[in-house]
């Protein structure tokens, strides 16, 4: 992929807040908040999207491309790359923007204030590859797993400025693709269909 330089991401006042609110409010509509959930697999529901990202990287799907799911059979999943309402999206894009709505959803759960910590949150303007970025978002998370609270909300804020750096850099509208996921996630099933976590 080469490397990409991480440019300057400015996320409008009220945007991370209202994503907070709404992931959060999604995710106890659809069950995921009934019963409680450790901190460790929550936060590896979020390397789990670092995860996607990472194996759609590996099967050459190109960064911003987003394609959709539109139906399982007997035969196996169908694909469409315009899709329609109830489709679901695909990608590198939706993976990166799925990783910042567990982030938002557990900052939710977690009362943190994610906007507040983006905002004096720092991430070093320098030239790294898509690889390197992504193990830093994965470090980052990790961190947040083993640091009590306050730490908590500086590493998981710094993998999120990472995510938007990021998109930044490969001229993905991050924003536009966290809204059309979350809208999707509305239409998803309670607990997608009955998965453990």
């Amino acid at each position: 992929m080469g490397e990409l330089q991480l440019g300057v991401t400015t996320v409008t006042m009220g945007r991370l807040k209202d994503l907070v609110d709404t992931s959060y409010k999604i995710a106890v509509e659809k069950g995921w908040h009934e019963e409680s959930r450790s901190i460790s697999a929550l936060t590896l529901l979020m390397q789990s999207e670092v995860a996607e990202v990472i194996e759609e990287y590996r099967k050459h799907k190109g960064v911003g491309e987003i394609w959709y799911e539109v139906h399982h059979d007997a035969d196996g999943c169908h694909f469409s790359m315009k899709g329609e309402p109830g489709d679901k999206p695909c990608g590198i894009p939706v993976e990166i923007a799925d990783f910042v709505i567990r982030v938002a959803d557990y900052c939710g759960k977690c009362s943190i204030d994610l906007e507040a910590n983006y905002e004096k949150t720092p991430v070093p303007d320098q030239t790294i590859d898509f690889e390197e970025c992504l193990a830093r978002i994965n470090y980052a998370v990790s961190q947040a797993w083993a640091v009590a609270v306050p730490g908590t909300e500086f590493w998981l804020a710094m993998a999120v400025k990472y995510a938007f750096r990021m998109a930044d850099a490969y001229d993905i509208v991050l924003w536009d693709v966290i809204d059309e996921k979350t809208a999707f996630n509305r239409t998803r099933p309670y607990r997608h269909g009955g998965k453990r976590i």
